[in-house]
């Protein structure tokens, strides 16, 4: 049995392509292992940014707490008529 001719248009042309074009790559090991990384470190920073604000916060409460204690202790006496 003879064996079938291909048609000259379709000697370049490669019909699974368009499924490999649609395939996302995968990422190697190292990729994954920046990322992750990566990801630690951003996670880091970003407590380490909450925790500044936190306390920066918390001072400025203690200083308005201590500034209306020390209003408190010292109120202006009535003046006498």
């Amino acid at each position: 049995m003879a064996r079938p001719n291909t048609r000259p248009k379709n000697a370049t042309q490669r019909p699974g392509e368009i499924l490999l074009q649609n395939k996302q790559k995968r990422r190697t090991a190292r990729e994954v292992k920046e990322d992750k990384e990566r990801m630690e470190q951003e996670r880091q920073e970003n407590e380490a940014t909450a925790q500044c604000n936190t306390e920066r916060i918390a001072s400025i409460e203690d200083k308005m707490a201590l500034k209306e204690l020390k209003t408190l202790m010292d109120a202006p006496k009535p003046r006498p008529r």
